[in-house]
This record gives structure tokens, sequence and C-alpha cells, in this order.
């Protein structure tokens, strides 16, 4: 069966495919698209400051925003390393399993991988009484589960004994029993007698069929992808769980309906979405009032793979937090597909469970306590801030900032960027001022702790801040501080152009941009220093055109050309604008 195919691993999700494969049957990407994206973001990866952007600012430029998502969407960076090692996870004899295989492509691959990929081949023993100590806390993905099916065929095909791999808890929890092997191994068998393959994946399918069991495609349009609006996101927070989604919504309306709030009203949107019908509501309200008579606890909404986990008397004391955590994804991945009404429900929900009155109790719950309130209060800031509310964005991110008592200075500055930046966007300039200032007198005190060599990142935040306290300045027409600020930033730029070349390049152009706005507001500033500013910018932009795409680069060296231009007319030197 297995035996006479060959393999590749997908470029995108490290997945194993067949080597005709014109599209993955995991990630649902085409082959020849993913091979040269990862090119791409290969080459991304050499040009480090495109992420630093993206990061520390925003969506400044479209034309690099657009191509930091393009390296991003869905890429693995891992490698087939990173799956097998996930397979690990379920099959801890691994090895053993892979040297009893009959000697075919596909064995190969996996030997390939585990004596190149890994820094030793040997057997890593995992105590099967040890398994919460691993991370089981959600399934594994669809290219890892793939992985340990077709291990498992194969060595059903060959006649090995499978009881002792079949009996493990963690095979267990994933519904694999021999019976469900068989019945694969048999329907595998009859679809390659038919001697038809799916047009995308390869892959043999039944004569009969009207789509792919594997890749979902119907044989006319290829397998559809669904891309997160967010994919960088989506790396983090993993697959939707769209059925936690209705219970969570089921379970927050039956709360208002208790609370005899006008739940039909208030939920409309979230309701309709999760296809929850009145009928459905009235019946768990039912069941809710029983076990508040009966004085029997009302356990908060799970994820399917941990009830399965409970039902198998699998679940760890750690149950209850990873509950948390999982509604608290879900609220984060409805704020990335931009369905602020449902996130903004869900995450309030987690607040309750996490510290109101009827919040979960215990001292397990307090180490991560902390952690939980900064991912709703955040992930809460930057919904409303998506829906133009800068008021609750501005209240919940100084809720998130004060729960970082003990983070580190670094990660504290970029949630008072955060907070200063959403008072900008309110008119509270001089807040936003007093903030700026308060970032850089704690960077100013983290340097003066670091060596020579160690001071470099700090500076370039300084430059960052000093930016966008020159647009601060700018908004409130403090022209000689906006103006000041800007030249401090383009003196740190030029001091780390050896250091941090490309980040220091973006620091100046962001700079030269607010320092044209600044002579556009007031034209006194056309000046003798104003030339020579614009003559330092222009030069470190022709020194690094290689960095920026053609028409980026065109585009800021016509705007800083036409700003030295009417400089030079300003101060009458007509001669040197030809």
């Amino acid at each position: 069966m297995l035996k006479s195919k060959e393999y590749r691993w997908c470029p995108m999700c490290s997945g194993i495919i067949l080597i005709n494969a014109l599209y993955c049957r995991h990630c649902k990407r085409q082959i020849i698209e993913a091979e040269q994206q990862k090119q791409r973001q290969q080459q991304r990866e050499e040009e480090s400051w495109v992420k630093f952007w993206i990061l520390s600012r925003g969506d400044w430029t479209r034309e690099v925003a657009d191509a930091e998502e393009e390296a991003q969407r869905g890429f693995n960076t891992a490698g087939p390393n990173d799956s097998l090692k996930d397979v690990r996870i379920w099959l801890t004899s691994l090895k053993r399993i892979v040297d009893e295989l009959p000697d075919s492509n596909f064995k190969l691959h996996i030997l390939s991988v585990m004596e190149h990929g890994c820094k030793s081949t040997t057997e890593v023993q995992i105590p099967e009484k040890s398994w919460e100590r691993i991370t089981v806390d959600k399934p594994p993905a669809d290219e890892v589960m793939h992985l340990i099916q077709e291990l498992l065929l194969m060595r059903l095909k060959e006649g090995s004994p499978m009881d002792s791999i079949l009996d493990t808890p963690k095979i267990q929890i994933l519904d694999i029993t021999f019976e469900s092997l068989q019945a694969e191994f048999n329907k595998r068998e009859l679809e390659e007698l038919s001697q038809r393959s799916c047009t995308y994946c390869a892959e043999s399918i039944a004569i009969d069929a009207v789509r792919c069991r594997f890749c979902g495609s119907d044989f006319i349009r290829p397998p559809q992808y669904n891309q997160c609006k967010n994919p960088r996101q989506k790396l983090f927070l993993g697959r939707f769980d769209s059925q936690l989604l209705h219970e969570v919504i089921l379970y927050i309306a039956v709360n208002y309906a208790l609370a005899e709030f006008d739940w039909q009203t208030m939920l409309s949107l979230p309701l309709q979405n999760c296809a929850i019908t009145a009928e459905e509501i009235e019946e768990s309200l039912k069941q809710r009032r029983y076990l508040i008579f009966e004085g029997t606890g009302v356990d908060i909404p799970r994820s399917q793979w941990q009830k399965r986990l409970m039902q198998y008397g699998l679940a760890n004391s750690w149950r209850d937090i990873t509950a948390i955590k999982d509604i608290i994804n879900l609220g984060k991945y409805c704020a990335t597909e931009e369905r602020f009404e449902e996130s903004e429900i869900i995450l309030l929900f987690a607040l309750a469970l996490i510290e109101g009155d009827t919040a979960l109790k215990g001292p397990l719950l307090d180490p991560f306590r902390a952690d939980f309130l900064q991912d709703c209060y955040m992930t809460l800031s930057r919904s409303c801030e998506a829906k133009k509310d800068f008021v609750n964005a501005e209240k919940y991110a100084k809720l998130s900032l004060e729960q970082m008592v003990a983070a580190p200075l670094q990660d504290t500055f970029i949630y008072q960027r955060r907070q200063a930046r959403l008072c900008s966007k309110q008119g509270k300039y001089a807040e936003a001022e007093r903030l700026y200032l308060e970032i850089l007198r704690g960077i100013e005190q983290e340097v003066q702790h670091l060596n020579q060599t160690s001071r470099s990142l700090p500076k370039m935040d300084r430059a960052l801040i000093m930016n966008e306290l020159a647009e601060t300045y700018l908004a409130r027409q403090q022209w000689m501080e906006a103006r000041n600020a800007l030249a401090e930033t383009l003196t740190i730029a030029q001091e780390l152009k050896d250091t941090m070349f490309g980040r220091s390049r973006i620091v100046v152009l962001v700079a030269a941009q607010k320092y044209i706005e600044l002579c556009g507001y007031c034209n006194k500033y056309y000046d003798e220093q104003a030339e020579l500013y614009f003559r330092k910018v222009l030069e470190v932009l022709q020194s690094s055109r290689t960095c920026f795409t053609i028409e980026f680069f065109n585009e800021c060296f016509q705007n800083l050309l036409n700003a030295h231009t009417t400089c030079l007319e300003k101060l009458g030197r007509m001669e040197k604008t030809k």
C-alpha cells in the first residue's frame, strides 16, 4: 500500500505528502507557491529590520507590511524535524517503530530527518506516568496526526504487534484503535484498486468519490486554504474551535437569562453567528436551574479535547487553567478575525472567571492570574482601537500595564508606548508627552547598567520614542521641540548605522517624513539646519537603496528631493536646485 509510493515534505506545514502532489493535503497550500514563499521567507529573514519595523510601529508602508504578511502566512519555520518531535510526544518509541518498518521511501524520509535533523538518534524513553508533564493540552496538528496514522498503518500491514502501542493512554485519547486502523487499511486497499487519484493531492480515492477525503477538493476547484486575517497571531493561537465558541456563547446567554438581562438583544449577533436558537437556550436554562437547585457545581465550558481528557481520566490538576487559557485564546482568535463583538463578550467572561464574583479559586491559578489578565486587557484594547473606541482602548491598555509589575523594562516600554499612542489619538497630547518622557527616562536608566556593546538596542528604542514624541509635538504645534527630537533621532541613527544598518535606515526615513511635515507647517524652518538635514537623509537613502523595493525607494527619494529643493529655493540657492 504505502511501500511503492514516493513522498516529500511540504515546505509550508512540514507535513509528509506524495511527491507528485500539487497541493498539500494538510495546509491546502499550492506546492509551487509554497516553495516560492519559502524562498521569500528566507530572504526576509536576512532583512530582519522589516520584522522589527512591523512589530515596533505598524503598517507605515503598505509595501513592507504586505511583504511581511506574505512571508508569515502559515509558514512553519521549524521544518520536518519539528513535526517528528511532536510525533515522538505521542509515540514515545518512535525510533524503534521506524526501524522495524520495511524499507520504503516513506521510511527513508523519516530516517533522514531523524539522523540529520536531531542531535541524537538514540531513543528518548518517556515514562507513561510522566505524560502529563508533556505538552498535550491541545490535539496534534493534522500533519502530525497523519504521520502517526501512516506509521501505524505500515506496521499493521506487516503484521507487527500493535497492542503495546495502542494500549497507551496517549494513543487512546487520539481515538486510534485496532478496529479504526483496520477499517482505514481496508479502505486504502479498495481506493488503490480503483486506480483513481485526486487531481490536487495525488492520494488514491474511491472510483465513485465526489470529493477527496484527504484534501477536501471537489476535483474541479483546488482545496480551500482558510487564511487567518492575522497570520502571525494564528501561529500562536492554533486552530479555531467552533464547538467551544458555540458552548461559550450558549453558557454566557444562560448567565444573562438567569440575571434577567435582555440576552436576545445583547447577544443577537453572536447567537446568530453560532446558530444558537432560543429553544436551545431555554433547554440549557432548565438544566442550569436544576443543577443550582440540586446544589451541584456548574462546570465552565471546555474544549472537546479537554472533555476527552476528562472522559479517559487523563485530565490533570491544571484542567481549569487550561480551560481558561482556551477561552482567552478563543477571544483572541475572534479578535484576529475582526469578530470584535464576540471577542469582547468572550474576554469579559474570561475576566469574570479570573477575578469576578464567580472566579475560580485555588493556588494553581495564582501564578497565571496576572498573565491571563494582561492577555485579556490587551486584546480588549486592540479590539476597541480597531473599532475607533480609543477611550476604552486606553482604559484596557492601562489595566494591562498594571499587571506588569515584575516584567522586564523592555516589555513595559512596549505597553507604555501603546498607551501613549492611544492618548495621542484622543488628543490627550500632554498625557502622551508625559508617558513618552517617562519611557525615555527608563531607557536612560537601562543604558547605564549595560556595557558599551549592549547599548545599541536601547538607543534604537530611544530613537523610535523620539520619533513618536516629535509627532506629539507637531500635533501641539511645539515646532522647536519637534525639531530637536527629530534631530536627535537622526544623530542616534547615524551612530548605529554600522550595528543596526536596516533599522537605522527605517528610523531615519520616518524622522525625515516628520521633518517635511514640520517645514510644511512652519515655513521658517526651511533654513540651513533643514538643508543639512535633508542632504544627510538623501545620502543615507542612496547608500541603502538595495534594502527597499524600487517603488518604495522612488517614492521616498522623490519626497525628500522635493523637500530639499524647496528648502534650497527658500534659501535663495536656485543654482543648486538644478
